[in-house]
């Protein structure tokens, strides 16, 4: 699942038939901002955080989550994705 969010976080969509949108947003819930359901696809909502101006903060939380292990906030590396979504800059990703 973690291989799957890198994957649409990087590229932006996500076209595998394993996992839907509500799959990635009980992983990582922050997600429910910056995704939806295409035709076929996991795609990206219109949202700050896709632009080419946060292309840094977008690739902090890939780096991010490289380090997770399990999504869980007794995990170090989730705990602090989560933190920083809530208490920091939120990797630029607009809440609506």
């Amino acid at each position: 699942m973690k291989k799957a969010i890198i994957r649409l976080l990087g590229n932006g969509y996500y076209d595998g038939k394993k996992y839907t949108v509500d799959d990635f947003i009980k992983k990582l819930y922050l997600l429910r901002h910056i995704i939806k359901a295409g035709e076929l696809t996991v795609i990206n909502k219109p949202n700050h955080f896709w632009n080419f101006s946060n292309n840094r903060n977008r690739g902090e939380l890939i780096a991010d989550l490289s380090q997770v292990h399990y999504f869980d906030v007794k995990d170090t590396a989730y705990f602090h994705i989560i933190n920083r979504f809530e208490n920091g800059d939120g990797y630029g990703i607009e809440r609506k």
